[in-house]
């Protein structure tokens, strides 16, 4: 029988010795990828204080992000890998979550 006084599993989420991060992976950038990921940016602190969780984007992805000003990014996010391959978001061992906001595909 355990001492509910140590048991970690019955504290929230957001208590201090429970806080973790979650990695975020977006796939897509065009106007909705973009967009989400300036919606969590400008409300991330809100976001984690509801989640109980902090959020740190690790991966953007999108076929044409080597062309894309992404000069908005460097103050409120450090060290996001840029790719053009998807694989390579879902395949990062630093992302938790990834969020797929691809639009019209061509074939």
């Amino acid at each position: 029988m355990s001492d509910k006084s140590t048991d970690r599993s019955l504290e929230p989420p957001g208590s201090p010795s429970r806080r973790r991060t979650i990695g975020l992976g977006v796939i897509g950038m065009g106007t909705v990828g973009t967009g989400t990921v300036k919606v969590l940016l400008e409300h991330q602190r809100e976001i984690e204080r509801r989640l109980g969780w902090k959020l740190e984007l690790k991966a953007l992805c999108s076929r044409s992000i080597h062309g894309r000003d992404l000069s908005w990014l460097r103050g409120p996010v450090k060290n996001v890998k840029t790719v053009q391959n998807w694989r390579e978001v879902v395949d990062n061992p630093e992302v938790d979550l990834v969020t797929e906001l691809v639009g019209n595909l061509q074939t």
